[in-house]
């Protein structure tokens, strides 16, 4: 193709060139990570409104540049220095006489090998958009991102990361998986486990602030900190994950050098001998991947834009899911004060419980909800499963936290274990 026309959120790029420099295929993956772009936007808007400086931004994968016109359009050139890295005939295409009136041509445009790139430079911000596995450029990636800066890293490699060929996952993920009803949420926490491996080794430490999942690609995104003594602690939480096959319950296991941290873990109550229907899967990240004040800045940043009506669902829906409520009450009383959140000095009636969470933040601790369960999976075959809200309310009224997660459309995240959960299926089919 040698014309593109595009409008996202409200952006309008367009480039031509007299030799074609994008295939059909190519184009429609990278309309497809617009929920990413949306995320990177945000994420910039708001570590801007923190800096008083001019910070240095880099976009690694550039695609056609469509990111990086959304930030020089939203952000003015006395705030951010932009870098964009595209491929030979994308710089020509974006470097022609027709596109010199667009605000990307105030980006500085290279055609290099990221890895060359992020050695030579320092970035606050780093947005990482591969349409391949992004396993090989995280070590220079960490290398290049100073003290306190963010990174956003979207990874396409869809069929790895769903273990359809567990060779090659181990082969380049470094961790074995399995086919569970938490798959999705799994291979989000193996790509962590790499991130945090790769910061470790530039004695850095990452905080995870927020994750998305697209149809093509997962986005996660996290701040950067020089720490020794934190980045030992991060390396603690990659930890082995015990997977019940017969009931699906799940346990992370303790860090040990010693056969017995894996024989003698009771992962549940079900009957059967040794090991033989308890997977061992793994490694991967054990801590938390949400932070509710990061979320909260980036859903007062995100009204700013003309984004789709399933990009603001999406910061409403990771919010909720966040602070997952034990009462009804509380979910309902936080959901509304997010439906008038109308500009960027409405005064949030929750915001005490959002300043409460952020104290948690750098507490690099187990995640006790880690991991979703599907009401689908474990209902009685042949019978209808119940609505996800009724099971929610059933669970809270245990004294439960619990709350529908962004994963799937039945899939539920809650602070029961898998017995009790069946409990409570099972008393509704009663």
């Amino acid at each position: 193709m040698n014309k593109v026309d595009i409008v996202e959120h409200g952006f309008h790029l367009q480039l031509e060139h007299s030799t074609s420099f994008i295939s059909k295929k190519t184009l429609y993956k990278l309309n497809s990570l617009y929920l990413s772009r949306s995320i990177a936007l945000t994420s910039l808007v708001s570590l801007c409104n923190e800096r008083e400086e001019k910070i240095r931004v880099l976009d690694a994968f550039g695609g056609l540049g469509m990111a990086s016109l959304q930030w020089t359009t939203a952000l003015d050139s006395t705030r951010i220095e932009v870098d964009i890295n595209v491929k030979e005939n994308v710089k020509n295409a974006l470097l022609c006489d027709e596109a010199k009136d667009s605000p990307i041509s105030d980006c500085n445009i290279v055609s290099d090998d990221i890895n060359v790139i992020l050695y030579r430079n320092k970035y606050s911000f780093i947005y990482l958009q591969c349409l391949g596995s992004v396993v090989q450029y995280l070590d220079a990636a960490f290398r290049a991102t100073v003290d306190g800066g963010l990174m956003v890293v979207t990874t396409c490699d869809i069929p790895v990361l769903m273990n359809r060929a567990p060779d090659k996952t181990f082969r380049v993920y470094g961790a074995k998986l399995h086919k569970t009803e938490y798959l999705l949420e799994m291979s989000i926490r193996t790509v962590i486990a790499n991130m945090v491996n790769a910061a470790s080794r530039q004695n850095k430490v990452l905080d995870v602030k927020a994750f998305a999942i697209s149809e093509e690609g997962l986005t996660v995104v996290c701040q950067v900190k020089l720490s020794c003594k934190l980045a030992e602690v991060s390396s603690r939480l990659l930890r082995f994950l015990a997977h019940c096959q017969q009931c699906g319950s799940h346990k992370f296991l303790n860090r040990g050098k010693f056969i017995t941290n894996f024989v003698n873990h009771k992962v549940c109550l079900c009957e059967h001998d040794n090991l033989s229907p308890v997977l061992i899967l793994g490694p991967m990240y054990a801590g938390r991947i949400m932070d509710a004040s990061f979320l909260y800045k980036l859903k007062m940043c995100s009204i700013s834009f003309s984004f789709k009506p399933s990009v603001l669902k999406y910061y409403d829906n990771i919010l909720l899911e966040t602070m997952c409520f034990d009462t009804d009450e509380q979910a309902a009383i936080f959901a509304n004060g997010l439906a008038m959140i109308k500009s960027q000095d409405h005064s949030f009636s929750c915001m005490e419980l959002i300043t409460k969470s952020a104290a948690d933040s750098w507490k690099l601790q187990v995640d006790k909800m880690a991991f979703f369960f599907s009401v689908q999976e474990h209902s009685f075959s042949g019978n209808n499963p119940p609505r996800w809200d009724v099971v929610v309310s059933k669970l809270r009224a245990k004294n439960f936290r619990a709350c529908r997660s962004q994963f799937g459309p039945r899939c539920i995240r809650t602070s029961a274990d898998m017995e009790q959960v069946q409990h409570v299926l099972n008393s509704l089919y009663e």
